[in-house]
């Protein structure tokens, strides 16, 4: 992978990740800026909470599918090299967590880890999507499996066989998922985070 290759997977993937689409639904059905309200998150766990739980399905497959087309784009364009179309779908999470256009403030990335993961391999993205259902239905909360997944994000790119540099960026996309994270784990720890259960009946729109 050349210099040149990096940056232009970096950039389309940057791009296609800073869509913020729970703030975009929270402007159109509610004519709110979505930052404000609830957790602050922009992504389809708080859309959930705020818009209703249709709003949180659409945010979050939404957010999945820029990952997984961006990571689509850069394979058609650089066909010999999987590599590149990693790249992009990390930058598509970077971009999803820290958009341009919202000043930096954006979700999580997890939607968009799962995209990644379905422009891996389908089969890695349907047992994301299992695995984070029956986790979070179990446990009642979405921090653990959310967790989990990026923990698990770097073991994964290591046995598919991609780039060292691949992996390394899998280390720091685990930090910075931690670090976004941290907020949701110390509400856990005061008994303030809210669980799935209490956010579903209450928000059926």
């Amino acid at each position: 992978m050349t210099l040149q290759t990096f940056l232009i997977a970096s950039l389309i993937g940057y791009l296609f990740g800073m869509l913020p689409t729970a703030y975009l639904l929270g402007r159109a059905v509610r004519g709110i800026d979505i930052r404000e309200h609830g957790s602050g998150n922009v992504g389809a766990s708080n859309a959930t909470i705020v818009l209703g739980w249709r709003y949180g399905v659409i945010t979050a497959v939404a957010d999945a599918f820029k990952a997984f087309l961006a990571m689509e784009l850069v394979a058609g364009l650089f066909p010999a090299q999987p590599a590149v179309a990693y790249v992009a779908g990390i930058a598509a999470i970077i971009g999803h967590i820290f958009p341009a256009v919202l000043r930096f403030r954006g979700g999580k990335g997890v939607a968009a880890l799962v995209g990644l993961l379905f422009g891996l391999d389908w089969r890695f993205g349907l047992g994301a999507v299992l695995f984070i259902a029956l986790l979070t239905w179990l446990l009642n909360y979405i921090v653990f499996p959310s967790l989990a997944l990026f923990t698990f994000l770097p073991f994964l790119t290591h046995w598919t066989g991609y780039l060292r540099l691949c992996v390394v960026m899998a280390v720091l996309v685990m930090g910075v998922a931690y670090y976004k994270h941290a907020i949701n784990i110390r509400r856990l720890l005061s008994g303030e985070e809210v669980p799935l259960r209490a956010v579903m009946p209450r928000n059926r729109g």
